[in-house]
Order: C-alpha cells, then sequence, then structure tokens
C-alpha cells in the first residue's frame, strides 16, 4: 500500500489516524510538529499526507508550501484536517491541487473514501 505522513499537534488524533491507516496496510510517518513532519518527509517521502490545519511553528498550508518545493513532494497528495472553519481558511489553500479539506471532528469512512480517490 501507500506511505502516508500524519501531522497533528494532538497526539490522540495521530494515534487515531494512524491505527485506522494501520488496517489498511498503510505505513505510517508519525510528526507532531511541522519540523518533525518536513524532516521525517524528506526521508520517507510519502506517497499522501494528512496534516493538521492549526499547528505550532506554521500552519498546514505553509506546510504543504514546503513540501510542494522539493522534487520529491511537487505533486504530493495532501488531505487537510481541520476544526478552522473553511471561511477562515486561506482561499488559496482550497485551489492547490491534489488538495482536499476536511473537518475536524474525523469522519472516518470519508477519510477512507478520499484517501482512496487521491492514492487513485
Amino acid at each position: 500500500m501507500a506511505t502516508v505522513l500524519v501531522l497533528d499537534d494532538n497526539s490522540h488524533i495521530v494515534f487515531l489516524i494512524s491505527e485506522f491507516l494501520a488496517l489498511d496496510k498503510h505505513t505510517v510517518v508519525r510528526a507532531a510538529t511541522p519540523s518533525e513532519a518536513l524532516g521525517k518527509a524528506g526521508t520517507s517521502k510519502p506517497n499522501l499526507a494528512i496534516i493538521d490545519y492549526d499547528l505550532p511553528e506554521m500552519n498546514g498550508f505553509e506546510v504543504i508550501k514546503k513540501i510542494r518545493r522539493e522534487a520529491w513532494g511537487s505533486g504530493l497528495p495532501v488531505i487537510i484536517l481541520t476544526g478552522v472553519s473553511p471561511a477562515k481558511l486561506p482561499a488559496e489553500l482550497g485551489r492547490l491541487p491534489k488538495v482536499k479539506i476536511l473537518a475536524k471532528p474525523v469522519n472516518f469512512p470519508l477519510l477512507s473514501e478520499t484517501i482512496k480517490q487521491m492514492l487513485g
């Protein structure tokens, strides 16, 4: 299956999503901060990233921009999970290619379907 980067500063959410992904035999790379995620992603070269929007250091949009500057990450599909109102998210975020925005709390059937669509 795929290698999936999971970035959220809430360890409980990271654990739940990681366990959910493991059921489908995905390899999970866990991170609690953007800097940790960027370092691990550079090494693991994930096939998909699931990123919280509201993070310490930088927001999820800024993380995506940094990943997309890398050759390996230029076309990386990303799922943004957020409790932030869509009206408060940058408009550019919704226009990025291969980016889907899903609301928290996590709807696992919707997350599963979105993962399948994004991985092709």
